[in-house]
């Protein structure tokens, strides 16, 4: 395979798991607003009409939300991992690109710079409460291990597929398998975020 051709195929890779990981991203969120609305359903806090409206508007809305936001924070980060990802494969070949994994704490703070300032910032609902206070912009500790947290199976994902593309193996795989994992992330932060809202805890400590 010539240079070109993998420097090509490195890109390609890359756009492609991005396109991927927005929608695996998108599944979660809708998967795991169920978990809230199902919760409503069972204590019967709203009409049986509304929580049936909300099971299907519910998903739809957030994990519409959940892609634009996902191609805003994802895109820059992406973009480096890719140049980065091209230069390792040239230079060592395939084994190169694990060298991506190396820089993710690099890659998270870019990650959280695009979730801190492309992202637009809509007020809570509990503006005008005396517990509410505006959004800070900056970068804490929680904030950034909370930008690793959501980098690292991303980047994971990519050098998976991209390693795929290149050695030619089944991209249905790797899809399938960050399918299952989305899934089951989604029931899981559902179940927490239903199990938040009943008790009256905080969702995030930051």
């Amino acid at each position: 395979m010539d240079e070109t051709m993998k420097r090509d195929e490195v890109y390609f890779a890359y756009a492609q798991s991005l396109f991927w990981a927005a929608l695996l991203i998108t599944i979660v969120v809708g998967v795991a607003v169920l978990g809230p609305i199902l919760s409503d359903f069972i204590a019967r806090k709203w009409p049986v009409r509304a929580d049936l409206q909300a099971l299907v508007l519910g998903p739809m809305f957030f994990g519409s939300i959940a892609i634009v936001g996902s191609f805003l924070v994802l895109t820059l980060p992406q973009s480096f991992e890719a140049v980065l990802a091209n230069g390792l494969a040239r230079r060592y070949g395939r084994v190169g690109q694990l060298g991506v994994a190396l820089v993710l704490p690099l890659t998270a703070g870019l990650t959280w710079f695009c979730y801190d300032y492309l992202t637009p910032t809509l007020p809570p609902l509990a503006i005008g409460s005396e517990n509410w206070t505006p959004f800070q912009h900056g970068i804490t500790f929680q904030r950034y291990l909370g930008a690793l947290v959501f980098q690292t199976p991303v980047t994971l994902f990519s050098i998976w597929y991209c390693d795929a593309v290149i050695c030619r193996a089944s991209r249905e795989t790797v899809v399938a398998v960050g399918l299952i994992v989305a899934v089951v992330v989604g029931i899981v932060l559902g179940s927490y975020i239903a199990f938040s809202d009943l008790t009256g805890r905080p969702l995030w400590p930051y």
